[in-house]
């Protein structure tokens, strides 16, 4: 039975009597509440009255938190007069809060009718999945037997998510078609409400049996020849393939990124595939996921088969269980210590460094009758976080640490690990000195009687070079993107998930002596036919790339003119055949990644990613 944390006192009125719920707003849901919180202040309920800890004797206030002994199974409660909270029984589940609910707190809501089949088998998908769950509860009936969910579009999104997968984890469950058409009626709605055929953050169901489907917009997916995983990807330098309409609705942006959420599984079980057997794999979904969608990209890859998920920083990790990723994720950065209760409330798995940061998320763990669950994290050579551990009387002094860690009450810990500095590198010796020295320290916590259930180290470099290294889990990163680490490294069939396009916004001929751009820093030579696109530096297109960089229009290398600007760009025309205004450039696409943007610009691949902006809509394919 899934566990419900109510708190009253956001619906009394101003003399802390139960304010009534607006019709329809909460449905049965909001009435069963009313109803057994009324029959407790008439004391007609037959339910044993809840007593508060810290103030012996005090019942909370009549009317304001009771238990719910019916499906709901509302078993924990929360003292108002003191803050004391307890639990009836030894029941365990899913919280939510119920303040997601009221009004107040939504944005513009939808009416999304629903077949009451639809809606049961619905409801049956997302049982025990919290918030998801308690939104498809507070539906209402219709006349003609529909039920009509209310919600705004993130949480219509959430509940898309958690459908999709729920679907990709019950298989061929029966009910699967209606839970299908639950969910595609969700996406629907919560597109409509963020304006026609804006791409949310949810992956599109399949309607047929094809396992590749098209964007979730609709519109046909760009022309690209699909190969098996691990084949060869052709020439180096063949072309993108020219799009003559754009895969997405006219009424966006014009500058969009697709995402092919298809190739993010094929790329993780290409990487689960090289893995030692009886390791498994993080998927390390930090800066979005590289730029290409925390919340979608999380669920195809665990979907794909990762255990695990990884993010730099809190409000990553807070903002994946706000979408409904439920599995277990780790910080991988600091978090100072005054936040260590957000970080046990939401159920994170934290790194730490140093004992007053570890003392504190126990702490937090014992405040919330839960422990902390802690990755320690040891410097082997890297320079950055770490107790150092280069040294032998380093590894002493580290194991010692390690050992008062696993040992603080209110507190597991869950993991070790070190990050190397160089698996990418073209000699291996660096990375093995680091194992070594891991190994060094781990021997050194067996004397003390620890062995975490986690030991961690390999990259997405070491995880296809070093098979020793790959101990109990490996954090992939940029392989999950579809790129090598390195030049050094084996592709190993990795394919780019993420496309990036814009449209001609203007076609024009410049003449001789003609500049372009700030400074004038191009001056046409002669009649050359340039093209304005609407993209520059604020979208994540370098500066760098002024004069050197290209994109990619019918199927032709399209150089930079002048200075890329904040929010355009110009593009000569001269070798690209007939261009109109609407045609669709290709900046990152087939044969020519963001790889080879990196060579240009003097950086790497993942910087290129992770600069895409926000203000670039993000359009997905595939499941």
């Amino acid at each position: 039975m899934p566990v419900y944390v109510v708190d009253l006192t956001h619906f009394l009125d101003p003399q802390g009597e139960l304010a009534p719920g607006p019709p329809g707003r909460f449905g049965a849901f909001f009435a069963d509440i009313v109803a057994v919180a009324s029959a407790r202040q008439a004391g007609t309920a037959d339910a044993t009255p809840l007593h508060c800890r810290r103030r012996p004797g005090h019942v909370p206030c009549p009317g304001r938190l009771w238990a719910l002994r019916r499906e709901h199974g509302l078993i924990e409660w929360r003292c108002p007069a003191c803050d004391d909270q307890g639990t009836i029984s030894g029941w365990e589940g899913t919280r939510w809060d119920m303040r997601a609910l009221l009004p107040e707190s939504w944005g513009p809501v939808a009416d999304v009718p629903l077949d009451d089949a639809d809606y049961r088998a619905a409801l049956d998908a997302l049982r025990g999945e919290g918030q998801a769950e308690a939104v498809l509860r507070a539906a209402a009936p219709r006349e003609d037997g529909a039920v009509v969910v209310r919600a705004d579009a993130p949480a219509l999104e959430g509940i898309a998510l958690r459908l999709t997968a729920a679907l990709a984890r019950e298989g061929g469950a029966p009910g699967r078609s209606r839970v299908r058409r639950c969910l595609l009626a969700c996406e629907r709605a919560a597109r409509q409400l963020r304006g026609e055929g804006v791409a949310v953050p949810v992956t599109a169901a399949r309607q047929s049996g094809s396992r590749r489907a098209g964007p979730v917009d609709g519109h046909a997916a760009r022309p690209a020849v699909r190969q098996r995983a691990g084949a060869p990807s052709g020439r180096p330098e063949e072309a993108p393939a020219m799009v003559r309409r754009p895969p997405r609705s006219a009424a966006l942006r014009p500058t969009w990124a697709e995402i092919d959420l298809d190739r993010i599984r094929d790329n993780v079980e290409i990487l689960r595939a090289r893995l030692h057997p009886g390791a498994r794999l993080m998927a390390v979904v930090k800066a979005d996921a590289y730029g290409h969608g925390a919340a979608p990209v999380a669920l195809a890859a665990l979907e794909a088969g990762a255990s695990h998920l990884g993010v730099a920083v809190l409000e990553e990790g807070t903002a994946l269980r706000r979408a409904g990723v439920a599995a277990p994720l780790a910080v991988l950065g600091w978090t100072p210590r005054e936040r260590a209760a957000e970080v046990v409330a939401a159920g994170l798995e934290q790194t730490v460094f140093d004992l007053e940061d570890a003392s504190a998320l126990a702490a937090a763990g014992r405040a919330a009758g839960r422990r902390a669950r802690l990755h320690a994290k040891v410097d082997t050579g890297m320079g950055r976080l770490g107790w150092p551990c280069r040294l032998p009387e380093d590894v002493e002094r580290a194991a010692d640490a390690l050992a008062t860690v696993a040992h603080l009450r209110g507190a597991e810990l869950a993991g070790v690990f070190t990050h190397l500095a160089d698996a990418d590198g073209a000699t291996l010796e660096t990375t093995r000195a680091q194992l070594a020295a891991f190994s060094r320290l781990l021997a050194a916590l067996e004397e003390r009687g620890v062995r975490p259930a986690l030991r961690h180290c390999a990259n997405t470099a070491a995880l296809l070079r070093l098979p020793e290294a790959h101990l109990d889990l490996c954090r992939a990163g940029i392989g999950i993107y579809g790129y090598p680490p390195s030049e050094h490294v084996p592709p190993a069939g990795l394919r780019p998930a993420l496309s990036w396009y814009t449209r001609v916004a203007q076609v024009r001929e410049l003449r001789a002596g003609d500049a372009v751009s700030y400074g004038g820093t191009y001056v046409a030579q002669g009649r050359e036919r340039v093209a304005a696109l609407p993209v520059g530096y604020a979208d994540g297109m370098s500066r760098a790339l002024s004069n050197c960089g290209a994109v990619w229009i019918g199927g032709r290398r399209a150089p930079i003119r002048g200075r890329v600007c904040m929010d355009q760009v110009v593009v000569s025309l001269d070798d690209c055949g007939p261009v109109a205004q609407g045609d669709v450039a290709v900046l990152l696409g087939e044969g020519h990644g963001a790889d080879a943007m990196a060579r240009v610009t003097g950086t790497i691949a993942y910087e290129v990613l992770c600069a895409i902006s926000a203000r670039v809509p993000r359009v997905y394919a595939g499941r």
